[in-house]
């Protein structure tokens, strides 16, 4: 348990900062005018660091829909999330920041909880926790893209087909397929569960 709070922490401290960094450097570095980039407008100067790229896409058909056909690329899982908690607040780029980073803590701690299992070494697993958590790559995971919510579900379900909890591996895996598309494919766990896992 304590190994897990000081996973939560590190995965906290690694999301503060990742974004601080994203909306210090949108502030400090001009944008570079790239063609044929989708940009969602917000009238918040600080939104304007999550709002460009897969983003903007991602916070349209949260609040179009699905208008054209370039956006069936990015699935329903994440968009629909936002919606659903935006309800009660129409902030979408915020309640998209919190989704993700939230996911994103669960996902570290999933990952610590698998490693312990798969590597039987605490150290090991704490390693394999802090690693993810401060990897280069982890600013997707701190900006409105559904990878963070995709890790959570793909973790969190590995470690439910651990413990025997195969329905729950399911819905997690479909949920995490209506995230992003390879998401199907943790399906294939449940052809050697307990083999590998």
């Amino acid at each position: 348990m304590r190994d897990e709070f000081l996973i939560v922490n590190v995965a906290v401290a690694s999301r503060v900062v990742c974004v601080l960094w994203m909306i210090l450097s949108d502030a400090m570095v001009r944008d570079h005018r790239a063609s044929g980039v989708r940009v969602f407008k917000t009238d918040r100067n600080w939104e304007r660091a999550f709002c460009r790229w897969d983003s903007a896409h991602y916070l349209t058909i949260v609040a179009d829909g699905y208008a054209e056909e370039e956006e069936t690329a990015f699935y329903p899982g994440y968009p629909l999330m936002i919606r659903l908690f935006s309800r009660q607040h129409s902030n979408f780029v915020l309640i998209g920041i919190l989704i993700s980073n939230l996911s994103f803590v669960i996902a570290a701690i999933m990952m610590y909880r698998i490693s312990i299992r798969l590597l039987g070494n605490p150290r090991k697993a704490r390693l394999s926790a802090y690693i993810f958590c401060v990897n280069p790559a982890s600013v997707f995971s701190s900006t409105i893209y559904a990878e963070s919510m995709f890790a959570a579900c793909a973790f969190t379900g590995i470690y439910a087909l651990c413990n025997q909890f195969d329905w729950f591996a399911t819905l997690l895996f479909i949920f995490a397929g209506f995230s992003r598309s390879n998401g199907f494919l943790l399906g294939l766990f449940f052809s050697c569960p307990h083999t590998v896992l």
